[in-house]
C-alpha cells in the first residue's frame, strides 16, 4: 500500500468563521468537530433510523448515530494514512447526517412530498443539515447555529461533490452568504468523508441484514470480493463460527476498500500533478476514488442490499407506517398550532413560515418520539 507525503493542504485553509471568534487551545477544525459532537441534533441521531425502526431488539441494530461514528472512524483512518487534516475529516463525517428526519429516507420522502404540495419548497436532509449547523441549533450567546469554519461548511455542503444540477434557491443563497463556490470540487477531507459513508453503510448494512435474518453469508458469495474474502477467512480460521465469520468479513471488506482508495487516490494525485489545495478544488473530477474493479464490487453489494434488504417486506411494511406517522403529524400540527412547543409558537399567519416551522419540528424528532406523538394525537381518531 502506498502513502503520500504532505503537500501543503493544511496551509491553504483560512479557518474563518461567519462570526469571528478567538480560537482556543484546539485547532479550528477540532473545535468544529467538538461543537458537532455536543449538538442536540447529533445526540438525537441515537434514536433515528438507519435501516430498521420500531422493531423488537432494535438496540442491536445500527442507528444514525452509530452510522455517523463509523463513517468518522473509516474517514479518519484514510485521512491518517494520507496525512490529511483528521479533525476536518471527522467534523464533516459527523455532521453529514444531522438533517435526517425520523424514519430515515422514508421520512425524508414524505416530508419532501408534503412540503412540495404546500409550499413548493420541499425537504432535503442535506439542506436541513446546513440549516441546523447555521441556524436551528441555538446554544451559544453570540450566534445561532454552530458557527463552523467555512472549510467545514464547504465540506458538508459538497461532501457528495460539486453542486451543478438543479441548484436550489437555498443552495444559491447559502453559497453567497458563506462565499462557497458550488461548482468546484470539495476538499480531500470532504471527499474522504463521502466515500467513507458509502463504505460504512454498505459493509455495516450487510452486518445488520444478517443479524435480522434477511439473508445469509452464503447468499453474498455471488459477489467476487465477498466470496474471496470468505474463502480467505475460512482458510485462516477453519472452525470459525457464523457470528465471527460475519464480523471478519465486514472487517476485511472495510480494509480492502481503504487500501484500494489510498492506492487509487495516490495515482490520481500524481497523474493530475496535484500540489496545492487550489489544484484539488479546480480539478475536473474528484481525487478520492475507488478503482474500477472495486467500484463494480461496491455496486454489486449495493444492488444485493437493495433487492434483499431495502425492498424486503419487513422494511416496506414499516415504511408504510412511518409514512402515516409523518404525514399525519404534519397536518395535525397545521390544524393545532397550539400543540407546538412554546419556542415554536409563531406570531404570524404566513403559511410558508408556519409550514417550515412544522417541518423543522417534525424533522428534529426521534423515531420513538414521532411514534409516541402519533399514538397520542391520531391513533385513536
Amino acid at each position: 500500500m502506498n502513502s503520500f507525503n504532505k503537500i501543503g493542504f493544511k496551509k491553504n485553509y483560512n479557518y474563518k468563521r461567519y462570526s469571528p471568534e478567538k480560537e482556543d487551545f484546539r485547532s479550528a477544525f477540532q473545535r468544529d468537530r467538538d461543537r458537532i459532537l455536543h449538538s442536540n441534533a447529533f445526540r438525537r441521531l441515537a434514536h433515528k433510523t438507519q435501516v430498521f425502526f420500531l422493531i423488537s431488539n432494535q438496540d442491536h441494530f445500527r442507528n444514525r448515530l452509530t452510522h455517523s461514528l463509523e463513517v468518522s472512524q473509516i474517514a479518519r483512518s484514510i485521512s491518517s494514512i494520507m496525512q490529511l487534516d483528521e479533525a476536518l475529516t471527522e467534523a464533516i463525517s459527523l455532521a453529514h447526517d444531522l438533517g435526517h428526519p425520523p424514519f430515515g429516507h422514508i421520512g425524508e420522502g414524505i416530508l419532501n412530498h408534503v412540503m412540495l404540495d404546500l409550499s413548493n419548497a420541499g425537504f432535503n436532509h442535506n439542506i436541513q443539515t446546513l440549516r441546523i449547523i447555521t441556524k436551528l441549533e441555538r446554544k451559544y450567546g453570540a450566534f445561532d447555529g454552530l458557527n463552523l469554519t467555512y472549510e467545514t461548511l464547504d465540506g458538508v455542503l459538497k461532501h457528495g461533490g460539486p453542486v451543478t444540477n438543479n441548484i436550489s434557491s437555498y443552495y444559491q443563497k447559502f453559497s453567497l452568504n458563506y462565499n462557497i463556490n458550488l461548482t468546484t470540487q470539495s476538499s480531500l477531507e470532504a471527499q474522504v468523508a463521502a466515500i467513507s459513508d458509502d463504505i460504512a453503510y454498505n459493509c455495516h448494512d450487510i452486518d445488520d441484514g444478517i443479524r435480522a435474518n434477511l439473508f445469509a453469508l452464503d447468499d453474498l458469495a455471488e459477489i467476487d470480493l465477498i466470496r474471496n474474502s470468505l474463502m480467505s477467512i475460512k482458510s485462516d480460521y477453519p472452525n470459525i463460527d457464523a457470528s465471527r465469520l460475519a464480523h471478519e468479513l465486514k472487517r476485511n471488506l472495510i480494509n480492502s476498500f481503504i487500501i484500494d482508495i489510498v492506492d487509487e487516490s495516490t495515482k490520481n494525485l500524481n497523474t493530475n500533478k496535484i500540489k496545492t489545495h487550489n489544484d484539488i478544488v479546480n480539478c475536473k473530477s474528484g481525487i478520492i476514488v475507488l478503482s474500477e474493479y472495486m467500484k463494480e464490487q461496491m455496486n454489486e453489494i449495493r444492488a444485493f442490499l437493495s433487492a434483499n434488504m431495502y425492498e424486503n417486506k419487513l422494511i416496506l411494511d414499516h415504511s408504510n407506517y412511518a409514512g402515516e406517522v409523518i404525514k399525519g403529524l404534519f397536518f395535525f400540527y397545521k390544524e393545532n398550532l397550539n400543540k407546538l412547543p412554546l419556542k415554536l409558537k409563531l406570531q404570524t399567519d404566513n403559511p410558508q413560515i408556519i409550514n417550515r416551522a412544522i417541518c423543522d419540528f417534525i424533522s428534529g424528532m426521534t423515531d420513538n418520539y414521532a411514534d409516541e406523538q402519533y399514538k397520542e394525537y391520531l391513533k385513536e381518531s
